[in-house]
């Protein structure tokens, strides 16, 4: 997986959970899941299953300041 992200150059955050306490946590029910969280870590924003590229900034860009 790693190495995908490096090859991708994709630079976000990806979490192995083998113990699902992430999925747990965040209530994920299935992959991809795709949670915003706001400057205050709330989550602002969830979306389940795959998403075009710019689905993913917008939502991202609207929690920016």
């Amino acid at each position: 997986t790693s190495k995908v992200l490096a090859k991708e150059k994709l630079d976000w955050t990806h979490v192995v959970d083998e113990k699902a306490m992430v999925f747990d946590a965040y209530r994920v029910r299935g992959t991809p899941t795709y949670v915003i969280l706001d400057e205050n870590h709330v989550e602002v924003e969830r979306m389940e299953g795959e998403q075009p590229k710019d689905v993913l900034e917008n939502a991202i860009l609207r929690v920016l300041p």
